[in-house]
């Protein structure tokens, strides 16, 4: 990539980021306008670009990307909220997005018969998950009921990891059927890859917050290396995912969920225990006061 195309898209970020707050409360959010701006970018330097959807940047970049999406949408899930609001997402989850799924397939074999049936699975479980970020101004608006808010919040951060698995199933049969192989094989290696990368991402979530808890009571990490390594355990759990034979997407969703609940137990202990000790120290002054206040009235 030249230096002209990056100083375009370095200057296009600062020029978002400038005016990201004053459209806050406004209906254009800021996920439109960094496509508006990808756009404008392609646009104008489609024949200046190198890269090619086949280069290992390009790869790793999107993975890296979606790893950090998958992480980050996870952690915004508290399981209070969840456990308290969880009639609408699961209607939404567990209704909404298989429907969403099987009537996208069915429109898309209609308008691209050449995919197959599986590539028209596969295209309708890429473009069923949402994000909320589109409809911040809906989200974060106090007019619409809590509990609305909170289930397009909790469906906008589980509907990626949850449509993960189809995903995988869906491009596991398409290769089966390309190839002529069994399809069994594929099947239990995406169980495989499931299972491992559950695991993986329920362990490294848990130890990832008791590692950030520990820092964060010893006082020996700082706030702003508490978030770094917090983004540096989401890439740990996809590669060890990816090297024990399991899904890293899935890892790093896992991880996201357990580790943000979990971190935000430990911190609620931890304030706990320091106003219990603020406590104290409270009624320590206020017995040596008692005590200075009797010894002069003496």
């Amino acid at each position: 990539m030249a230096s002209i195309e990056l100083l375009a898209i370095l200057i296009g970020i600062l020029l978002i980021a400038g005016v990201s707050k004053r459209l806050h409360d406004t209906i254009i959010t800021l996920p439109m306008l960094y496509t508006l701006f990808g756009l404008l970018v392609g646009y104008l330097f489609t024949d200046r670009l190198s890269l090619s959807v086949e280069d290992p940047v390009v790869h790793i970049i999107a993975e890296l990307t979606l790893v950090f999406v998958l992480a980050t949408d996870a952690s915004r899930i508290k399981f209070k909220s969840l456990f308290r609001y969880h009639n609408l997402p699961l209607r939404l989850l567990g209704i909404g997005l298989p429907l969403t799924i099987v009537l996208g397939a069915v429109v898309a074999i209609i308008l691209f018969g050449q995919l197959g049936i599986w590539g028209a699975v596969i295209l309708a479980v890429i473009l069923a998950p949402t994000d909320a970020s589109l409809g911040q101004s809906v989200v974060e608006n106090p007019r619409v009921p809590a509990r609305i808010r909170q289930a397009l919040n909790i469906e906008s951060g589980l509907n990626d990891g949850i449509a993960m698995p189809f995903l995988l199933l869906a491009v596991s049969l398409e290769v089966s059927s390309e190839f002529h192989l069994g399809s069994g094989i594929f099947l239990r290696l995406v169980a495989a890859q499931i299972s491992f990368g559950l695991l993986v991402g329920i362990v490294m979530g848990y130890l990832s917050a008791r590692y950030i808890y520990w820092g964060l009571k010893s006082g020996w990490m700082s706030s702003g290396f508490q978030k770094i390594c917090w983004l540096a355990l989401a890439l740990l759990t996809y590669g060890l995912a990816k090297f024990i034979g399991g899904n890293g997407f899935i890892a790093a969703f896992i991880f996201g969920f357990t580790s943000s609940n979990a971190i935000s137990q430990e911190e609620s202990e931890l304030r706990r225990g320091r106003k219990y000790l603020v406590d104290v120290g409270d009624l320590h002054a206020l017995r040596h006061g008692a005590f200075a206040s009797g010894a002069q009235g003496f």
